[in-house]
Order: C-alpha cells, then structure tokens, then sequence
C-alpha cells in the first residue's frame, strides 16, 4: 500500500510545482501588461498637452496659461492615483523591500518631501502674482476714464512704473543670489531692483522691500533650481536587472513629478531659478516620454526667450499682462492732452486687453491654487501609505519569535527586560526643522504642538537660528505638517541621533532551572508588546 502511494504524491509534487510556475508566470505576464498600459496612459495624457505645430495666435496663448497648467495638474493627479494602484494595491507588499525596490522606493519618498517645498513655494509665488493683479487694476481704473486727464495718467504711469519694477525684483533680483539683500518685514527697504520707467532709486528700494516679503516666505538659502537638480540627480533609467515592471512603475512616476514641478517653477513666481533648464535631462531613448520631451523643449525654448527678456514667469497671462504694462507705460510718458482719437481709440483697445487679463488671472488663479494644494496633501497621503507599508512588510518579515540561548527553560531579571523593552535606539533619528516663531510664546507652543506626536523622545528649540531639534522614532513629514499648521517650516536635516557616551548593549544573562513539571516556555520580542509592559 505505501509503495502505491509514493508514485501518486510523486505526481502531485510536480502537478503543484507546475502550478506554481504557471501563476508566477500570469502574475509577471500581468504586471508587464500593467506597466504597458500605465506607459501608454501617460504618454496620451502628456500628448494632449502638447500645443499644435501651427503658429496660430490662439494655440500659442494657450500654452503655459492657467487653464494649461490646471489640466496639467490634473493629469498628474491621475497619474498618481494609478501608480499607487500599481504599487501597493493588490500586491505582495515583500516585494516593495527587495533589490533594487529597496532602493528606489526611499529615492521617491524623498523626491516627495522636496516636490512638497516646490508647492509651497508656488503658492506664494501666486500670492505675488495677485499683487501685480491689483496694480493693474489700479492703471485699468485710471486710464479707463473718458476723457483721459493729467491726473489719471500720473496714477496709471506709478501703478504700472511699481508693477514692472516689482516683476523685475521677482525675477532679476533674485536669480542674482542676492540673498543677503532679502527682507522679511513689511517696510524695511532692501536692495535697489531692477527698475524701467521714471521710478526713482528710493521708489524701487521701498517696492522692492515690500514685495520680498509678500512673496518669498521661504529659508533664506532655499532655490528652486537646486531642489530640481537635487530631485533629478539620482533619476537613473532602470537597466539590466532593474527593468522589470515595478522598477519602471517608479521611474516613470518619479519623471512624472520631477517634470511637472519643473514646469510650476518655470511658469510661476519662484525663488531662484537660475539655470533651471539645465537641471532636468529626460531621456530621448524612452518611447513613452516623446510627448513630454516635446513640451521640455518648448518650455525650455520660452524660458530662454525669457532670460532675454528679464520677464518673471513664463505664465501666459503675466507675459501679456508685462507686455500691455510697457506699451501703457510709453503712452503715458508721451501724453500730452488732448489726446487725438486715434490714439485714444489704441489705448482704449489695450486697457480692454489689460482688463481682459485681468479677468482671467481673478478667475483662475485661486482654482490653480486649490488645485496646488490638492496636489500637495494627495502626494502627502501617499508618501504616508507607501511609509505605512514599508514599515509593516519590515515588521512582518521578522521571525515571531528568537532563538533561545538555553534549551532549558530560561528566565531573567524584570529590570533587565524592562529595559530591553524600552530600547530607544529603535529606529532613533535626529530631525532638525526650521521654523519661524516670532517669540517665546510661540515657542512654547511650537513645542507643545509637536510633542503630541507620538515616538517622540525629546525636544530642543534654539531661538537664535530658530531650529527645533527633535529626537525619536516620528516621521519627519508629521512633525513639519504639525508646524505648519500655525508657522512657516521646513526641513533642514535629517540623520542618526548624536552618540555621546554610549552605554554598553543590555545582555540578556539566561539561567537554567529545573523543574519536573516546568511550562512551555514563550519568547516575546519588543514588537509584540507596544506598552512595553513587563510579562511575569
């Protein structure tokens, strides 16, 4: 009877092993036709962006206004909801902590955290953006008025005098570097901007000082430009072993985030950009990125044409408003009253225009910048997710229980487990954060505010460079969004906890006992008993 049995289970060994090939097989054959799917959505998705080869005027102002970069935004939020369908749903999560996953994944999170600094930069790059709208409202008003006196044109010449001096200040003034110069109150009087018109040295000192602050609420020492060069510079094409489909589902995602952060720097009013074109290489071989090739070289194309210029973004509705505001600003520096009809009826058409710009950035600018902040707490929950999981596949890979050192039954000191249990070195790391608290109070609270968090084992505030320190086992993404709440924070470093005097590791001295009718003995490891309650 046994003999009979061996060749039956035999068979079923090679029937299961069989099996287990095959669906191997249909997973990867699934996953390739996922990634190719995923390839082929983005690439339809960027080509809609791409504006038509005609030189028509319509198609050209369309390229790189708000409505574009709205679509734009769109299109990357449904690119972000695929790719963590890709990597997280439905999927072995032990895959995620093997080579080369264990390596690009961090590489992403930590392209997350700098894509956020880019958002916040942006919003207050829109923030200015709305202050030149309001100068322009200001000249509209004025030269709107029939017939056109001495007066109106004085105000419409300083409103729109500020305005250009304000675009050169966003623009020139800080691709210099002058960082040194920047002035954080709202009075105080920085350095001389780059100025057109009649405006005098005092007028651009004081127009200069007063737009620093409303626009660049970011670290003195922040750039746009090298936080897309420090995003792309690790941005490697997955090869040889690493091309298989979730190594390319993250490289394709990453391309995707670094591009378009890439071009909300460029549309928009942001912290030193200089050199900008030169920080984001794509590469040509790749078939699904023709699209966005395309639209890198003609954004490139348009911010060379801009550095020409000396405009301050390559937003659509800004360059028409910077070019209406010069031609203004010719007519009012050769008014001479009465105006003949010709020329009224040209400035009559312009300041249409002009209101007409105006209209559009009123309309669109605070759906650009929900649509922002959308895309900056959707980026936050996933990086919260795909930390979530990381965590939980590194705690479910561990054994449940270790090796005891005795085969007899073992048993210890309460304090020395205690201690075992209550090891800080865990997962320890320092986080130093700066944040702009005005004084002590708000200090106090800037504290308290973060001790709330929990895997925090201790917090240090310097008022002089206004770093909070923070030691313990938190996300450093929690604790920034906890400070932000109420101040400006951002993440200075982040790394090992200093060691200074290091205690000796804790031994656990195991002691054989005998007993006749000794129990089965449990083992426990410190994940096992979060409260880290003593078992006796």
């Amino acid at each position: 009877m046994p003999a009979t049995e061996q060749p039956s289970s035999f068979l079923g060994r090679i029937g299961t092993r069989r099996n287990q090939v095959i669906s191997m097989d249909g997973a990867h054959e699934q996953e390739l036709e996922d990634l190719e799917l995923f390839q082929k959505q983005v690439s339809e998705r960027f080509f809609e962006l791409v504006p038509p080869s005609s030189s028509d005027d319509i198609s050209s102002e369309t390229f790189l206004s708000i409505a574009w970069l709205r679509k734009l935004l769109d299109e990357f939020l449904c690119c972000e909801a695929q790719f963590k369908a890709l990597l997280i749903m439905g999927r072995d999560p032990s895959q995620i902590v093997k080579p080369p996953l264990d390596r690009l994944v961090p590489e992403f999170l930590d392209r997350v955290v700098k894509a956020l600094d880019i958002c916040n930069a942006v919003l207050h790059g829109i923030e200015s953006v709305r202050q030149f709208q309001k100068l322009a409202q200001i000249a509209i008003s004025a030269l709107e008025q029939s017939p056109i006196g001495d007066g109106q044109v004085k105000r419409a010449r300083r409103a729109l005098n500020t305005l250009i001096t304000s675009m050169a200040v966003e623009d020139k003034d800080f691709s210099n570097s002058k960082s040194a110069e920047r002035s954080w109150s709202f009075g105080r009087r920085g350095g001389a901007g780059a100025g057109s018109g009649t405006a005098t040295p005092l007028h651009k000192d004081r127009i200069a000082g007063q737009f620093r602050s409303l626009s660049w609420s970011m670290a003195k020492g922040w750039s746009a430009a090298k936080q897309i060069q420090a995003m792309s510079s690790n941005l490697v094409v997955p090869r040889g072993g690493e091309s298989s489909s979730l190594p390319q589902t993250v490289y394709l995602m990453s391309t995707v985030l670094v591009f378009v952060m890439w071009t909300l720097v460029a549309a928009l009013p942001c912290q030193e950009r200089g050199g900008l074109t030169t920080y984001f290489p794509v590469s040509k071989q790749i078939s699904w990125a023709q699209s966005m090739i395309g639209l890198q070289e003609k954004i490139a194309d348009e911010w060379k044409k801009k550095e020409k210029k000396g405009s301050a973004g390559l937003l659509e509705e800004m360059q028409r408003m910077e070019k209406l505001s010069q031609s203004l600003i010719e007519f009012t520096d050769s008014f001479a009253f009465p105006l003949e009809a010709e020329r009224q009826a040209e400035v009559t058409k312009q300041v249409a225009e002009l209101a007409e710009t105006c209209k559009k950035l009123e309309e669109g600018l605070v759906p650009l910048q929900q649509q922002i902040r959308e895309v900056f707490h959707r980026v936050v929950r996933s990086r919260t997710e795909i930390v979530e999981l990381l965590e939980y596949t590194a705690k479910a890979s561990s054994p449940i229980w270790e090796k005891p050192p005795y085969d007899l039954s073992f048993f210890c000191s309460c304090s020395i487990l205690t201690q075992v249990l209550h090891n800080p070195e865990l997962n320890m790391k320092k986080i130093v954060v700066r944040v702009d608290v005005p004084d002590e109070r708000a200090k106090q609270k800037a504290m308290k505010a973060v001790s709330c968090l929990s895997g925090i084992n201790s917090i240090t505030m310097e008022m002089k460079d206004r770093k909070m320190i923070v030691v313990g086992t938190v996300d450093p993404v929690e604790v920034v969004e906890k400070l932000r709440k109420l101040w400006f924070a951002e993440i200075l470093t982040v790394g090992p906890p200093k060691e200074e005097n290091k205690k000796p590791p804790i031994t656990c001295i195991g002691y054989p006992c005998y007993c006749c009718n000794q129990p089965p003995t449990f083992y426990y490891k410190q994940d096992e008993i979060p409260n880290g309650c003593v078992l006796c």
